[in-house]
């Protein structure tokens, strides 16, 4: 059976509540966040073709390679329906309304509302459990976006857990001209919290335990 052109709505998050602990042996830090979804969102359209998985999209900066969190999703997904080699048989346009790194999620939401799609186009229909999976290969916060909603992240904020949906309500979201990587901004929040405990020790006290709270979208 021939799938016609699929298209899916990839919605955008920002955190009302972020609590980020101290860098775990593996190299992630411990959070507790308030993910919610947002209506700001991408569109991707995909269709089945012969061929390699190909990515495209018209704005600048975009990378249409591997680097891509599509084709990453792509990647894993077909791998975990037990197909070797590179994924194949899919094209993906994606129409960008999300700001990238600001935090709001875009590339990772693109990867993850790719995925049913992705399924429908090479006829399978991969467990719950499965989907999950690979939506954590994407992206720390990619569970939550198979979830959406209100929800609580924890762990990496690849722990999530659906809370009652807050009431309908207008959000303001500012980003600046320049974009920060979320590993970056970790990098300067690690940084500040070494140079606090240097400045308490200095002055002959005991650092506080290194953890942060932030309001506003991660």
């Amino acid at each position: 059976m021939t799938v016609g052109p699929l298209r899916v709505r990839a919605y955008a998050k920002i955190n009302l509540d972020l609590r980020v602990g101290p860098r775990g042996g593996d190299g992630y830090h411990q959070l507790t966040t308030v993910l919610q979804s947002v209506l700001l969102h991408d569109t991707v359209t995909l269709r089945a073709v012969d061929g390699p998985c190909r990515v495209r999209c018209a704005t600048e900066g975009v990378p249409l390679d591997r680097a891509n969190l599509v084709w990453v999703a792509a990647a894993a997904l077909w791998s975990a329906i037990g197909r070797r080699g590179e994924p194949g048989g899919a094209e993906v346009t994606i129409a960008k309304r999300i700001p990238a790194e600001a935090g709001l999620g875009g590339g990772t939401s693109d990867a993850v509302s790719a995925l049913a799609a992705l399924s429908r186009i090479w006829g399978v229909s991969p467990s719950p459990q499965c989907l999950r999976e690979v939506a954590a290969e994407v992206g720390a916060d990619g569970p939550f976006f198979l979830v959406g909603g209100t929800a609580l992240g924890v762990g990496r904020g690849d722990a999530v857990y659906p809370l009652a949906e807050i009431a309908p309500q207008w959000t303001l979201i500012v980003t600046p001209a320049r974009g920060v990587p979320t590993a970056l901004a970790y990098e300067w929040l690690d940084r500040d919290i070494d140079a606090s405990a240097t400045r308490v020790r200095a002055r002959g006290g005991r650092p506080l335990l290194p953890v942060q709270r932030w309001i506003g979208p991660r």
